[in-house]
Parts: structure tokens; C-alpha cells; sequence
């Protein structure tokens, strides 16, 4: 998907996080490695199936392709705080960051670093439900 309303609200139907590619597509070595490496490897796509809405997020040279994204691109990119390419960011439905990566990696370590993030997202859904200490204790956790 290219649009963060969409695969937000998309995620809240699904039960899913997003997980948002912050790429230039056409110039960061990294990214295409990342691309190319891990995120459209068959094992990664069976990985995020029943995690993920998966996201684009791209800010290529050529800027003539597509304006209104690219302008959409860098506002997001903006609000998220986005450095470095490529990052990765899992976000809840709210649209808030649950953990992610910057650079390029192997698919193990990718993967390992996104499970980090769905499990920081199921205690920060836990800990909205609790009270006192306990909602303490589960917000440190995360």
C-alpha cells in the first residue's frame, strides 16, 4: 500500500500492525538490498502475512513520477522522524511507532527485530486495559 489512512484503517479491520518500507527506491544501495534480501522474499511475505499490512514509503530522485505521493512521502516520513534509509517502522492501527529497524539486514535479524515490535504492540494493548501498578508494570515492559 501507499497510503497510511488506508493501510491504518486496514490494519484495524484486520487484527494487524503496519508495517511501513521508508525507502528511496531509486538511490539507497541499502534499500534495494533490504528489498532484494528480505522484504520480497517468499519467507518474509509468509512471515508478515498475518502480522503486517505491508506499506511503501518512497522518496526516489526522480520526484516527477508521482508529485502527490512524494509530497504525501516526505510529510509522513517527517512526522515519523525519518533520518536514515532505509528504516522500517511497525506501527499500531493508531498509527503509533511499536519498534522497527534502521539499515539493511539479514532476514533472520529483520524478522527478529519485527517480533520485538508485535510483542512491544501486545503489551501496550494489554496495558491499555489495566490499571494502576499493573498497567505500570506492563507499560515498562514495553
Amino acid at each position: 500500500m501507499t497510503d497510511l489512512p488506508a493501510a491504518l484503517q486496514q490494519a484495524e479491520r484486520e487484527g494487524k500492525l503496519v508495517l511501513v518500507d521508508f525507502t528511496g527506491s531509486d538511490w539507497c544501495s541499502a534499500c534495494i538490498v533490504l528489498r532484494r534480501t528480505v522484504l520480497d522474499t517468499p519467507s518474509f511475505r509468509e512471515f508478515a502475512a498475518d502480522k503486517f499490512v505491508l506499506m511503501e514509503v518512497d522518496l526516489p530522485l526522480n520526484k516527477d513520477r508521482n508529485p502527490g505521493l512524494y509530497h504525501r512521502n516526505e510529510e509522513i516520513a517527517k512526522r515519523y522522524g525519518v533520518g536514515g534509509f532505509p528504516t522500517v517502522m511497525v506501527l499500531d492501527p493508531l498509527g503509533r511507532v511499536m519498534g522497527g529497524f534502521q539499515g539493511s539486514m539479514p532476514l533472520d535479524s529483520a524478522q527478529e527485530q519485527l517480533k520485538n515490535a508485535c510483542e512491544a504492540a501486545a503489551l501496550f494493548r494489554r496495558a491499555v486495559e489495566q490499571e494502576g501498578e499493573a498497567k505500570a508494570r506492563t507499560l515498562y515492559e514495553v
